[in-house]
Formats: C-alpha cells, sequence, structure tokens
C-alpha cells in the first residue's frame, strides 16, 4: 500500500509490480544445467573454418612473398668497365664505318682502307665483349648511325685515343683477367689510330698517360733506378724466380716461350724481362747480318732500341715493386731458317713480348697496372712493327685473336 497525496487528501494506491517468487536451490542447480547445455550445444564448425582460412590466408601471403623477384645483383666495377668498353667500340666501329665510305675526293684509298681496317678490327673486339660469360646487352649496344661531319680520321683518331684512356683509367679498379682485356682492347685500339693518323697524315700522338702511370713510371726513362736511388728503399728486395746459370748458346732456350698461366706480379717481371731479352738478342743478330744503311737495318735499329727501353721500362717496375730480376740469358736458340730469314723470328719474339706484358697486366697490383698497361701498348707496337699484315684486335691475348685476324 502506498500513500498517493494530492490537494488535502491522503488516496492509498496499490502496487501492480509483481514481487519474484522464490526460488528453491533445485530450480537455481536446473537453469545452470540448461545455460551448460546451450553453451555446449552450438556447432563447433566455425571455429574450424576460420582456423583453416587463417592458415590459407598466411600460406597464401607466404607464397606471394616467395614467388616476388629477387632483385637483380649490381653489376661489379669490372662488368661496368667492361659494358663501357663495348659501347665505345660500338660507337667507334659505325663512326670508322661511315668515315670510310665518304667519297673520294674527301679522302684517300689508303685513309679509307685504314677506317675499313679499324671498323673490322672495333667489330671483333664488341663480337668477344658481347659473347664473354654473363654479358648482358647495355642500353648504348646499339649506337645510332654518325653524321658526315663526324666521319673525320681526325675525329675518328681522336676518340679513339680517348676511348684508349678510358680504359687505361679503368684499370686498377677491376680483377686481373678484366684489366688484362681491358688492356689488351686499348692496345688494339691504338695501334688503329696510329695507323689512320699515318695513312691521313696526322701528326703522331698518344693516349695521356694517367697520373699514376706517370708516377710509377717516373724511374723507366734513362737509367734503372736502383735502391740507393729510389727514394723509399726497399729494405730487402724481393727475389723473384730464379733462373739456371746462362748456357752455351747451342744449347740456350728458345727465343720464345709462351708465359705460364697463374705467375705472380714477380714472376710475371721476369717472364717480360725474359721475353725482352729475347727479342733485343734477335734484333742484335739480325742486325749484325743486315746491309748497312739499309731499310731492314734501320727498322731493326729502331726496334732493338724500343726493345731495350723496355727492359729498362722492366727494371724499373721491378725496382718499385722491391723484386730482383735474376741475371739474364747469356744467348738464345734461334731457329735453323734464321739466317736465311730472320722475320718469322723477329715478329715471333715481339709477340711473345707482348703475350708477357699482357699476363703482367693482370698479375699486377692495382697501382702497377697502369705502368703495365703502357709497357703493353709499347709491345703491341713493336709486333705490328714486326708483322704489318697483322690487325690483332686483342695484342698479347692469342686465344682471342683467331687465325682469321
Amino acid at each position: 500500500m502506498v500513500a498517493r497525496f494530492g490537494r488535502g487528501m491522503i488516496e492509498p494506491v496499490t502496487s501492480t509490480t509483481t514481487p519474484p517468487e522464490p526460488t528453491s536451490p533445485g530450480d537455481a542447480s536446473d537453469a545452470a544445467e540448461g545455460a551448460a547445455e546451450g553453451a555446449t550445444a552450438r556447432p563447433a564448425w566455425p571455429y574450424w573454418v576460420s582456423g583453416v582460412l587463417a592458415v590459407l590466408i598466411a600460406l597464401g601471403t607466404a607464397t606471394a612473398v616467395a614467388l616476388q623477384p629477387l632483385p637483380a645483383p649490381a653489376p661489379s666495377r669490372g662488368e661496368l668497365a667492361l659494358r663501357s668498353a663495348q659501347d665505345d667500340a660500338a660507337r667507334l666501329a659505325s663512326l670508322a664505318r661511315t668515315a670510310s665510305g665518304q667519297p673520294g675526293g674527301q679522302t684517300t684509298a689508303g685513309v679509307r682502307a685504314a677506317l675499313a681496317s679499324t671498323a673490322a678490327v672495333l667489330d671483333k673486339q664488341v663480337g668477344l665483349l658481347a659473347s664473354r660469360p654473363g654479358a648482358s646487352p647495355s642500353p648504348g649496344s646499339s649506337p645510332a648511325a654518325a653524321s658526315p661531319d663526324q666521319g673525320s680520321p681526325a675525329v675518328v683518331t681522336a676518340r679513339l685515343f680517348a676511348s684508349v684512356e678510358a680504359r687505361l683509367v679503368a684499370l686498377p679498379d677491376v680483377d686481373g683477367p678484366t684489366a688484362t682485356l681491358l688492356a689488351s682492347l686499348a692496345a688494339g685500339q691504338s695501334l688503329q689510330a696510329e695507323g689512320i693518323a699515318s695513312a691521313a697524315g696526322l701528326p703522331p700522338q698518344q693516349p695521356a698517360p694517367s697520373q699514376g702511370a706517370v708516377q710509377q713510371g717516373a724511374g723507366q726513362q734513362g737509367a734503372s733506378p736502383t735502391a740507393s736511388s729510389t727514394p723509399n728503399a726497399c729494405p730487402s728486395a724481393s727475389p723473384a724466380a730464379t733462373k739456371p746459370a746462362p748456357a752455351a748458346v747451342p744449347s740456350a732456350p728458345p727465343v720464345t716461350a709462351a708465359p705460364a698461366a697463374g705467375l705472380s706480379f714477380a714472376d710475371s717481371l721476369v717472364a717480360v724481362d725474359r721475353a725482352e731479352t729475347a727479342a733485343a738478342y734477335v734484333l742484335e743478330t739480325a742486325l749484325a747480318r743486315s746491309s748497312q744503311g739499309s731499310s731492314d737495318a734501320l727498322a731493326r735499329a729502331s726496334a732493338l732500341d724500343a726493345h731495350r727501353r723496355q727492359l729498362t721500362a722492366v727494371a724499373g717496375l721491378a725496382a718499385a715493386a722491391c723484386v730482383t730480376l735474376p741475371p739474364g740469358d747469356a744467348g738464345f736458340a734461334v731457329p735453323s731458317g734464321f739466317a736465311a730469314d730472320p722475320t718469322p723470328t723477329l715478329a715471333a719474339v715481339a709477340e711473345s713480348a707482348a703475350e708477357s706484358w699482357a699476363q703482367l697486366v693482370g698479375a699486377a697490383p692495382a697501382d702497377r697496372r697502369a705502368a703495365a698497361a703502357q709497357g703493353l701498348l709499347a709491345a703491341a707496337q713493336l709486333a705490328a712493327g714486326a708483322a704489318p699484315s697483322s690487325a690483332p684486335a686483342f695484342p698479347g691475348l692469342p686465344a682471342a685473336n683467331p687465325a682469321a685476324n
């Protein structure tokens, strides 16, 4: 009963809410069991489906990640240098071909022949570089045709020498075999540039040696440096591979010998020294049998002086590297037909010297390669002079120059 207050009166109000009936312990237990039965009666398949979907999603994500292509490894410095060399050679071949096809009034037949020979040599260089293992074409491998005003002999020569210099600059940054290949390619292009310049009557020029080559070869002109004259005297010079005592000429070693593979820098210096000594010996012998004042005598005398300068250069390299060269051979055995015609032997010893210099480039430490490459360029010139009909694309690397070259 609730009292309701109104205007001056109180009226009883009866509640309409029904109080809950008391429950017994048995009823509470029955309710709990019913709730439990309802809970256990829910189906389990939604949970299994959710789990399977989660596993499938995880597997799909992992598979998608695994199927993503791995990023290509960054090319090495050697690969970049070879790509650059290939691009330059392709562009130069196109330029030389354009120049060789100019009307006869602008260039002589001799110049056009030299330009055509250069284009053929450059094509061989491009072909070998493009066929090397792992080579991939680079954007500049398909050169655009050169305009006629660019195809002059002077322009071709200048760009050839620029390419030579670019190859020499890259030598310290690449591995040994790549350095050998680049230096040989540079020597081949240098020969072609000199051939065009000679045919066109252009002033002789050479690629400017890099600063490293200047520093390495500072003592190579004139007398070879000694330990006392070298700024940083060697405490004890490292002996190179020893040679047997000089033998009499009848049992002397042959004038040519292919350099062994895998030689150290010190042993490569010995190989170059021996090859240049053999070339000088053969030239002295041939010069003694030449008619005084003849063209053969003059050419052999000039070549002899050049090989002696090469001996001075290798002595300078050895002294700078604290390597003691063994005494040279007293004599060499020449072929039986040498007296009748020394020309084949002279060409063979010059080529042997070029091979030794090429190997020296690859065996040399990075800071000695530029000077070794300068020796290869000079050796390639001497080999070309001894065999004018040859036009190797890679001087000093016979395996890269088929017989057709």
